[in-house]
């Protein structure tokens, strides 16, 4: 009580306090600001870095360039442009804490994250469909997926993606500095009726419709690997029982059966039964392959679309009520996509990972460790303009109509690992 008497001798003690807590705002709001900077800096080092690895090496190896992974490509460009484009400004505004390059650069800084995040999207989108022909109808891939068609999925990309961010720009809803996202953008916070139709249009068209049919898709994927692991099963156990009862009678006919009820539980071994084994093991492939891409696709846009949405519902006065780091970390998650989107797209490929090892001496055995843990497909060659096994650089098991009526237990080859091509051209995806 002593001391603060002291103090206040000739002072008036609510200024001191308000100088003082004055004084503590600026601090919260200076480590604030470089909490902020450093991890925006980190994501554009990590998307600059990884994207840029993937132009050197579709640079360096041109031959990986097929029409599967001229789609990754694109996601490449998209991701990158977002990196250079956006992330720059959001570095500095995070340090000033205000916009200061005019009116005219923040609406086109909003207008080209709008584009860039909705190329993203559209581009896996489009990915996931080319992998639904690849898988589901393999022989009809090339009649599907043409060089032709695939420039008309690139230009329906942009073309959507223009065609979805330009409204603001001409007075459907308005782009605006908000200080909690670090960055112009649309005013999902508009309560007029026009304003938020735009705004739910954005958030069906972008994210509802996309996640669900991904999700279709490789819904789709998984249970086209478990349907032919099951008839591999099938034959194996047909095979088993016309060799045995042809060459011994009942009685072995009867051990074929109990021998083929264990290699049905997994309890088996030699070759057959390693065979069962290696499909096993490619469907948690399948499983685990889908719930990659699922799981950062939801990871990364869920947080960003989710604000939107409670922005949009809540209203202007309302949703200023939300933590102001809320706004932040949405934004900061949707951009690591745009380092994450390599790693599951591209650095899965061992062919890729190979090329990285040759032209990036720091690229060593723990990205190969990492590969071969989630999946991996060996080299081969395509004639057909199909993704092979050593371009195509995501799920691709080998399920066709001869495969699935002939299929047995193979020994040396797995559901998504085939060296040879297929008869009538073409390798097997």
């Amino acid at each position: 009580m002593e001391e603060n008497a002291t103090l206040c001798v000739g002072i008036n003690c609510s200024e001191v306090d308000a100088v003082m807590a004055g004084v503590t705002s600026q601090n919260d709001v200076a480590a604030t600001a470089g909490v902020q900077t450093a991890s925006v800096i980190l994501i554009f080092l990590a998307s600059f870095i990884a994207n840029g690895t993937v132009f050197v090496v579709f640079y360096c190896k041109p031959s990986l360039l097929t029409l599967s992974n001229r789609l990754v490509l694109n996601l490449a460009v998209s991701n990158f442009l977002l990196t250079i484009l956006i992330l720059p400004f959001i570095v500095v505004t995070s340090v000033t804490q205000t916009w200061r390059l005019g009116v005219t650069w923040c609406r086109l800084s909003g207008f080209a994250t709008t584009l860039l995040f909705a190329a993203c999207i559209f581009t896996l989108l489009v990915i996931s469909v080319d992998r639904y022909y690849a898988v589901i109808r393999p022989l009809h891939y090339s009649i599907h997926i043409t060089s032709r068609r695939l420039c008309c999925f690139l230009g329906a990309i942009w073309g959507s993606a223009c065609a979805i961010a330009a409204p603001p720009l001409v007075g459907w809803n308005r782009i605006t500095y908000q200080a909690d996202k670090n960055l112009c953008t649309v005013d999902w916070r508009s309560q007029s009726a026009a304003d938020r139709a735009y705004t739910y249009t954005f958030l069906v068209v972008c994210f509802c419709l996309p996640l669900a049919v991904m999700a279709w898709v490789y819904v789709r994927i998984f249970r086209a690997a478990q349907s032919t692991s099951a008839r591999a099963r099938r034959n194996s156990t047909e095979v088993g029982l016309v060799q045995h009862a042809g060459s011994g009678g009942a009685l072995q006919a009867a051990h074929a059966r109990r021998q083929n009820a264990q290699l049905r539980r997994g309890s088996t071994s030699g070759g057959t039964g390693r065979g069962l084994f290696m499909l096993h093991k490619d469907d948690h492939k399948a499983a685990k392959t889908g719930l990659i891409v699922m799981t950062a696709f939801v990871v990364c846009w869920l947080p960003f679309f989710s604000l939107i949405a409670v922005e949009a519902s809540a209203g202007g006065d309302a949703a200023r009520h939300l933590p102001g780091w809320l706004g932040s970390a949405a934004v900061w998650i949707a951009f690591c996509g745009c380092a994450l989107n390599p790693l599951v797209y591209v650095f899965r490929s061992k062919a890729i990972i190979h090329e990285c090892r040759r032209r990036l001496p720091c690229c060593g055995r723990r990205r190969d460790a990492f590969a071969d843990r989630y999946g991996i497909w060996r080299e081969s060659t395509s004639t057909s303009g199909r993704p092979s096994n050593a371009s195509s650089v995501f799920l691709t098991p080998n399920v066709s109509s001869a495969s699935i009526a002939q299929t047995v237990a193979p020994t040396t080859s797995t559901l998504y690992e085939r060296d040879e091509p297929i008869k009538g051209g073409g390798s097997m995806a």
